[in-house]
């Protein structure tokens, strides 16, 4: 009887005790950036992504998708993609889906399934629609895509609280830095890159454009680089750092626009010896920087006019916000 009568005593006497512990608030962006991912040296296994869960953009240990093969054969594609554009080979003999379906028992009834798939309805339907590859940026030295004998000294980090990649890297000996990142809501991407080899115009960087993708190879289809009289790249410049880039292959249509914020051309790698109509070339007139986005738009999804620093505010902002949900 005494010990029922004491314990309601006891818990009032520690009720305020109890009350008075303070609350522990865990530190997000402390917890987020002890598992920032880090690279320091060219891992094909290791690629880096930034992205906004509509639109992404896949890096290599240069920030860029330099190393575009040696990724592809030894580890993850490098690749810049959209969930909005979509793109279908032509369709010659007007295969209809319907010719891919065939009868299945299903409690009863006979339900028609797409089984078909060795037929030619069934080998083209496969295939497409498939994803629309937006092109690929690299870095070019004397004209030429980076080596892995060319880079030395990677040190890359993804910082997960802001979405943004910053890769430091030396390019026969000079330093590069490189910061990248997505939008937080737009198909943009943003680049800085600062070097002296800018500076001397040696280090450029190249925007080159796919036909498609190579869809007969499952699981990890490669672009189609070849075939280039089947799509068409056309660059109109709107400004003088302002450009697009008006794309179409097979009907598929979207432009990428361009704008950089220190002084800069883009220009077109086709030569009178050399036809590459669906390459292009940003290189500096002046300073050790290049600073640009890449925006991608088509008729049902407006360009967004974007800065290289408005963009890395969005992406800090819409990750801090992912975060802290």
């Amino acid at each position: 009887m005494l010990a029922r009568l004491l314990l309601p005593l006891l818990l009032l006497a520690t009720a305020p005790a109890l009350q008075a512990q303070p609350t522990t608030v865990i530190d997000r962006a402390a917890v987020v950036a002890r598992h920032a991912v880090r690279n320091s040296g060219v891992n094909p296994e290791s690629a880096l992504t930034v992205g906004n869960g509509d639109f992404a953009v896949t890096v290599d240990a240069t920030g860029l998708q330099t190393l575009e093969r040696i990724y592809y054969d030894n580890g993850l594609p490098l690749e810049t993609r959209n969930s909005w554009s979509w793109h279908s080979f032509p369709n010659p003999e007007n295969l209809r889906f319907e010719d891919t379906l065939a009868p299945a028992p299903f409690f009863g009834r006979q339900i028609l399934y797409p089984t078909q798939q060795n037929t030619p309805a069934g080998r083209y339907y496969r295939e497409n629609p498939q994803p629309m590859p937006l092109g690929q940026f690299q870095f070019t030295l004397h004209g030429e895509p980076l080596r892995t004998e060319d880079i030395a000294g990677v040190q890359q980090t993804l910082d997960l609280w802001t979405g943004i990649v910053t890769s430091r890297l030396l390019v026969r000996g000079q330093p590069l830095e490189v910061t990248t990142a997505a939008h937080g809501s737009a198909a943009v991407l943003a680049v800085q890159a600062r070097s002296t080899l800018i500076a001397s115009g040696e280090l450029q960087v190249r925007l080159r454009f796919p036909y498609a993708y190579r869809t007969s190879i499952a699981h990890k289809p490669p672009f189609i680089w070849e075939q280039p009289e089947r799509h068409r790249s056309t660059l109109t410049l709107l400004a003088p750092s302002h450009a697009r880039i008006a794309r179409e292959a097979d009907g598929t249509r979207y432009d990428t626009e361009l704008r950089w914020s220190t002084p800069a051309e883009l220009v077109s790698a086709s030569t009178p010896q050399l036809a590459s109509p669906h390459d292009f070339r940003l290189r500096a007139t002046s300073g050790d920087t290049l600073a640009f986005t890449a925006a991608f738009a088509d008729a049902e999804h407006p360009v967004a006019n974007e800065t290289v620093a408005s963009t890395l505010a969005s992406s800090k902002q819409a990750w801090a916000d992912y975060w802290t949900k």
